[in-house]
């Protein structure tokens, strides 16, 4: 009897306590999902902005080594131009000093004063040149060394027109010994 009156143990259920654990695990991980899908959606935004200055930056460095280029040239004309500038002056000073000391105009003087001639030709050339080298620069956006180069062909220009006022005043000197000489 006290057999049958024992009767077998039910075993608790553990449902109920494992769908609400379930619950809360589901509620945890859809935060934690949108919160990491929120990082990765900001986190490809900024590779886009990075990749967007590295470009950027690759541009202006290409730009900046196209303007040192440039600015090589223009340096290397102007050197030029000032050493033409010197051997003409040299040239005039060589034929001021043939007509003051009376020399006889001959081929020598002639040659001189064609030799001078074909300089400022060339030197002219030269600063046309670079006044459109400036002109083409001036629309870029580096306007400080554009100042200094524009300055330096004023330099220049000044320079071009006091030796050509002492090459006039040569030629006039060396046509009034021409007419004397006659």
């Amino acid at each position: 009897a006290e057999a049958a009156e024992e009767r077998p143990t039910e075993e608790p259920d553990y449902r109920d306590d494992v769908a609400e654990l379930l619950s809360a695990w589901e509620g945890r991980l859809t935060v934690q999902t949108s919160q990491y899908r929120a990082l990765t959606v900001r986190a490809l935004e900024l590779d886009e902005e990075i990749s967007g200055h590295a470009r950027l930056a690759g541009e202006l460095l290409a730009e900046l080594e196209d303007f040192r280029t440039r600015r090589g040239i223009v340096d290397s004309v102007a050197q030029q131009v000032l050493d033409q500038q010197d051997a003409l002056g040299e040239l005039l000073d060589g034929l001021d000093e043939s007509l003051a000391a009376g020399r006889a105009v001959g081929s020598g003087v002639d040659e001189r004063a064609r030799g001078v001639e074909v300089q400022m030709e060339g030197l002219s050339e030269q600063v046309q040149r670079l006044a459109a080298e400036v002109a083409e620069f001036r629309g870029m956006t580096y306007s400080q060394p554009l100042a200094k180069v524009a300055h330096i062909l004023d330099v220049h220009s000044s320079e071009l027109d006091a030796v050509e006022q002492r090459l006039h005043t040569a030629e006039q000197r060396l046509g009034g010994l021409a007419a004397v000489r006659l």
